[in-house]
């Protein structure tokens, strides 16, 4: 990582790991002071999902030559928000089983049900729809950025489409593995045909 990239890249990986480390340190001296709001919860998680390294790594595994302007552009830092709350939903929803075996309750689910005495199932269905709608935003700042940068190098447009369906994988990605490892629920199956899902509680 020391070549081929500049120091503001090298930075930019950096400051996610340490911002990573500091949201789980922040996360655990939480847990012992009782239940979250949904948007304190929120917080917590965009920091400790874990995507925002896996998207500043993409300017060395792409071999990227992307500008700190289109890295620090509202569409971009709109995008990699919306990776991390689509991913951390996504896996407090297919995680939920081994998390109330283990009693974990610091999880979108059960911080909906404690807040706003719902059932278990009405928090699922609003996080499923929460995802739907994160889903819908990533895509409307992908046009934003598109739009602002039509006009830039080719070479530029390639890696902005890079970039942009590079975290569409990351959070893709995430929700076909978190279906399938065997420490979430056994009982969440994926319909290969349509990719609808099904989560048995």
């Amino acid at each position: 990582m020391q070549k081929g990239q500049s120091r503001e890249a090298r930075d930019r990986f950096a400051e996610t790991i340490y911002d990573f480390i500091r949201g789980v340190k922040t996360s655990q001296a939480t847990w012992a002071q009782g239940m979250s709001t949904l948007e304190e919860y929120t917080v917590r998680r965009l920091r400790t999902v874990g995507t925002n390294p896996c998207i500043a790594v993409m300017q060395w595994a792409y071999n990227l030559t992307l500008p700190p302007s289109i890295w620090n552009h509202e569409a971009v830092v709109a995008i990699t928000r919306e990776v991390a709350i689509s991913d951390f939903l996504w896996n407090d929803i297919v995680s939920l089983r081994k998390e109330i075996d283990d009693g974990d309750i610091d999880s979108a689910i059960p911080v909906m049900v404690w807040n706003e005495g719902c059932s278990a199932q009405v928090a699922v269905d609003r996080c499923v729809k929460m995802v739907e709608e994160s889903w819908a935003r990533l895509l409307e700042a992908e046009t934003r950025l598109v739009k602002a940068h039509a006009q830039e190098s080719e070479q530029t447009r390639r890696d902005i489409e890079t970039l942009v369906g590079g975290c569409k994988d990351v959070l893709v990605g995430h929700m076909v593995y978190s279906l399938k490892i065997p420490r979430n629920m056994a009982a969440a199956k994926m319909n290969e045909k349509d990719c609808s899902f099904c989560i048995i509680l």
